[in-house]
């Protein structure tokens, strides 16, 4: 999984690139006045973290929910219903896998023994020399 950290300076850095039309080189350059005059203070200010040199800088991603939520006015787009039964139809099929190759693990550990032992009997040994020699 992503570390949280990275990806909000990520969000922050993609912000920075939408709104100046470039990729941010360091902290400095993120003070930008174009930047300053279209976001309010503490946007900016994570805005400035995200283009910092030092990871432990960076804000998590949990640190923009609240400022996303504000610039988007309030609300958020939900996730379209479709996205959301395709979704639960590919968790369904991976459930269904998953039972699948279960079920298939424990018919071989719990007939593994007898195939085995059917394997090297010399009655098992003699049927596999037949089918050999014809």
């Amino acid at each position: 999984a992503p570390d949280a950290p990275s990806v909000g300076a990520s969000v922050g850095r993609l912000l920075f690139e939408l709104l100046i039309g470039r990729v941010p080189q360091g902290r400095d350059d993120a003070v930008e006045p174009h930047l300053v005059e279209s976001l309010p203070p503490h946007v900016v200010a994570l805005v400035v973290r995200s283009c910092s040199d030092t990871p432990t800088q960076w804000p998590a991603l949990a640190d923009w929910e609240p400022v996303l939520r504000e610039l988007a006015g309030g609300q958020l787009m939900d996730e379209p219903r479709r996205d959301r039964s395709r979704r639960r139809r590919r968790r369904a099929m991976i459930a269904i896998a998953v039972a699948v190759l279960a079920a298939i693990s424990v018919a071989v550990v719990l007939l593994a023994p007898r195939w085995w032992a059917d394997a090297t009997t010399e009655e098992g040994l003699n049927v596999g020399r037949t089918h050999l020699l014809s």
